[in-house]
């Protein structure tokens, strides 16, 4: 897995820079937009020129899996200060395993993949098992929102639970419950939220 080059950049550099307004770029998102039957939202920027453009870019949504992002950023910023090791060898346990998207629930109980073979497929395969496994390896949620707070993006970036207290608040719900009006509408079960702008600037600090 390629590491960027310094993870003790992602504080945000852009702070003190207005950004830069680009119209025929703002027109087109302006005018495409509006056509996706939903609630929609976008950040772009052109990394050379700086030109931007943006619709609904400071409203909170569903973060989904996206936010298993900063979780690897902060487990790799560790790993360069040398408080986490990718060579370390993570025992996974039945109680481990999660449901939905990833290939460590196909595997038998005793595995034990290295650290970075566990953030490889939180993001390649966005494993949820992966997820918690990496979540509990930087010290948890708190310490998770910690870090993105630290690095300037609390106020559009949180991670609400582990993929585990996800699924669990699902299971528990009655069996006539709108599940997707509480996916859509209810922050209770997200398993984090963000705006496109703070999760843009991210990937710009990551890429720079």
């Amino acid at each position: 897995m390629s590491r960027p080059r310094s993870l003790a950049r992602l504080a945000s550099p852009w702070a003190t820079t207005a950004p830069v307004a680009t119209a025929s770029l703002q027109a087109l998102l302006d005018v495409e937009l509006p056509k996706i039957p939903a609630r929609a939202g976008i950040w772009v920027k052109h990394l050379t020129t700086g030109e931007e453009g943006a619709v609904n870019a400071d409203q909170m949504f569903n973060s989904a899996s996206v936010i298993k992002i900063p979780v690897d950023a902060q487990a790799l910023e560790m790993v360069d200060a040398g408080t986490l090791s990718l060579a370390t060898r993570l025992t996974l346990r039945a109680e481990d395993v999660r449901g939905g998207s990833g290939i460590f629930r196909y595997h038998d109980p005793g595995l034990q993949p290295t650290l970075r073979d566990v953030l490889l497929q939180m993001i390649i395969t966005s494993d949820n098992t992966a997820t918690d496994l990496s979540i509990a390896q930087v010290g948890g949620v708190e310490k998770v929102n910690a870090w993105i707070a630290a690095k300037g993006y609390a106020d559009g970036m949180t991670l609400t639970q582990t993929t585990g207290d996800l699924f669990a608040k699902y299971n528990a719900l009655a069996p006539t419950d709108d599940r997707n009006a509480r996916t859509n509408g209810d922050q209770a079960y997200w398993l984090g939220a963000l705006t496109p702008r703070a999760t843009g600037r991210m990937l710009e600090a990551i890429e720079r």
